[in-house]
């Protein structure tokens, strides 16, 4: 029975009842003051009655009549007279058996009316009113006495019908508009609810459960558990290059993604198992009724699943996916032990580059250790453990070192040489990147102007992440830092990658504009592995371009990868943007570069990065001008 229905029987109910309690409280009204006005008649006429009887019986009249018909024969209603003289007795008491009976019935319920009295009683199914006066003669009493049926239905009917039904059809009316009208409400503030409950429990793009819900279906797969054991696994999934394709093409393609994903995740469920959105480009699945072996082969056909390529936009995009998987009961018996553990696997699986990792007792010691080198960092910044090794770039051409890249290097007091992704990550992720990129920044140009003084005319290149280009302090600390060493802005080249030039486009362009306007040279690193276009190309400041060393290395052995080098030096050339080439290790490589026209390049072919002092002596070997004063092929260090 819907709310409607069960609010119009409400209030039919409720209306019926009060109509009639309120019904027969007027007829009861109705039927006392009718009562009451017939008594008072009844009184009027009393005295008169009683004077004129009297002196006809003084003057030896006799009343012979004693019965008035109030109505036809069939009511019974009927006004008696019983005159009495100064002893109480009757003096016109006629063989009339009504007559008797009621003088009876006077007689049993007042004993003792006395003159100018009046009132009513019920006897049987009828009501009698009187009304007694004393004549002015020899003390007769004139009483008038009548009668009237009151427990006839008819009689309810006759006097309130119409009105009853009358009011009932109204208040009929009013009742099932009042029923509609507030079912309707309360329908829509339930339908509110209903939106509002969804909200709270379902992402707002995919319409997936969201963390919340997630929680409560896993906490509840672990409450019946207890009842009947059962098993089920619990999985981060974590989108690869996702931030890429959202930063360099748009948040409206990056949401057409998600949602594509999403449908492909939904599509190869079993009914019973969940799907949610647990973050930006994080789902989560709860398997129900799985083993590891049967989990694995369900998320290995889900990662096949969000591998596949998206065409979106007239674009074909890839992404894929790193999984995290925790199983119950084995790996936790509580819903925040599980979600910590399965977020731990994921990041073993990114970490390892394999799309998916069960949770192990190992893994979560690594991730201690990775919180205590959050810990180690912080004191290496501010201590001597972090170092600067210098890589060269050298040009063809001219067979000469025109610059260096300056590359982080932490040696850890007990783990040794930690690789610079690790702490980068950590550094971001701790809120301690702006003060590393200050170190880096303090340290290399300072001993970029010990060069300057020695004569040395080359070109620093430093390397700022997607992070600090949301830092408002990152253009006032590279000018304090620029005039406290005395160098200029054209010096420096500040390298970025691809994902981070495009990152909010509009204020990264802003910001590479003034650096540009203020002298310094912006290159875009691992060129070619992101999603940079053309318009991207014209639009900034750029100044050089770094092919990714995976293109260079691997020119020989794959055509499309000369092509992609070819081409890239091809557009540079076009847009006027130098192009430096990473990764190079053979001369074979380097002839096939100076082929195809590129000039600058880096790699262990020149030399591997090098600690200040070695890179200083190595420099050595060149005129002061920097031209290399031996063969290419000795130089590698």
């Amino acid at each position: 029975m819907n709310l409607r229905l069960k609010l119009l029987l409400i209030f039919v109910a409720a209306s019926l009842s009060a109509l009639t309690f309120f019904g027969y409280i007027a007829y009861d009204t109705a039927k006392v003051a009718s009562i009451k006005n017939e008594t008072a008649l009844l009184s009027s006429f009393a005295r008169r009655i009683a004077d004129d009887s009297s002196r006809d019986l003084v003057a030896g009249s006799s009343w012979s009549v004693p019965l008035v018909s109030d109505g036809d024969e069939e009511t019974g209603n009927r006004i008696f007279l019983i005159i009495t003289d100064q002893n109480g007795s009757a003096v016109n008491l006629p063989d009339n058996s009504d007559f008797k009976n009621a003088y009876e019935i006077l007689r049993q319920f007042v004993p003792n009316a006395k003159s100018g009295q009046s009132g009513s009683f019920v006897s049987g199914d009828k009501t009698y009113m009187w009304a007694s006066e004393a004549a002015q003669l020899q003390g007769f009493r004139a009483t008038f006495l009548t009668s009237r049926h009151v427990s006839s239905a008819n009689s309810f009917f006759r006097e309130m019908g119409v009105t009853l039904i009358f009011g009932g059809f109204v208040l009929l009316w009013f009742a099932s508009w009042g029923a509609m009208y507030i079912a309707g409400l309360f329908e829509r503030l339930d339908e509110q609810k209903n939106i509002l409950r969804h909200r709270a429990l379902h992402d707002a793009l995919t319409g997936l459960p969201n963390r919340a819900l997630l929680n409560d279906r896993m906490r509840q797969i672990i409450q019946v558990a207890e009842r009947t054991p059962a098993q089920a696994a619990l999985c981060f999934i974590d989108l690869n290059r996702f931030k890429e394709v959202n930063d360099s093409l748009g948040h409206a393609v990056g949401d057409e993604l998600l949602l594509e994903i999403s449908r492909r995740l939904k599509g190869h469920l079993r009914k019973s198992d969940t799907v949610a959105r647990i973050g930006g480009d994080e789902f989560a699945l709860i398997l129900r009724n799985v083993d590891d072996a049967t989990a694995m082969a369900v998320l290995e056909k889900l990662v096949q699943e969000i591998e596949a390529p998206v065409e979106l936009r007239q674009e074909k995009l890839f992404v894929s996916g790193s999984v995290g998987v925790a199983l119950f009961p084995a790996d936790g018996d509580s819903v925040e032990s599980l979600m910590q553990r399965a977020d731990v696997a994921m990041y073993a699986a990114k970490r390892s580059g394999s799309r998916i990792a069960f949770y192990s007792s190992d893994l979560e010691v690594f991730s201690r250790d990775k919180l205590a080198l959050t810990h180690d960092l912080r004191d290496a910044i501010a201590g001597s453990q972090l170092e600067l090794h210098y890589q060269p770039k050298y040009h063809i051409g001219e067979k000469r070192v025109i610059g260096a890249e300056a590359l982080l290097r932490w040696s850890h007091p007990i783990h040794g040489p930690i690789p610079p992704p690790t702490f980068i990550q950590i550094a971001e992720h701790a809120g301690l990147i702006r003060g590393l990129t200050k170190w880096v920044l303090q340290r290399a140009f300072s001993d970029w102007s010990r060069f300057a003084r020695q004569g040395r005319k080359l070109n620093l290149s430093v390397n700022l992440s997607a992070h600090n280009l949301q830092d408002p302090e990152l253009e006032s600390t590279l000018y304090e830092l620029l005039s406290q060493c005395g160098i200029g802005a054209q010096e420096v080249t500040l390298e970025l990658t691809e994902s981070a030039v495009v990152q909010n486009l509009s204020q990264t362009k802003q910001l590479l504009v003034r650096l540009h306007e203020r002298g310094f040279r912006i290159s875009v690193d691992d060129f070619g592995t992101g999603y940079s276009t053309l318009t991207n190309l014209r639009r900034l400041p750029i100044s050089e371009i770094k092919i990714d060393r995976s293109f260079v290395s691997n020119m020989k052995h794959d055509p499309e990868d000369a092509s992609i080098v070819r081409a890239t030096i091809e557009l540079g050339k076009a847009l006027g943007i130098d192009v430096v080439a990473e990764g190079v290790e053979t001369q074979e490589v380097l002839d096939q570069l100076d082929s195809f026209g590129c000039r600058s390049i880096q790699g262990y072919f020149i030399s591997k990065p090098m600690p200040l002092g070695i890179f200083e002596n190595w420099l050595g070997t060149s005129t002061p001008a920097g031209t290399v004063s031996q063969p290419v092929e000795n130089l590698a260090g």
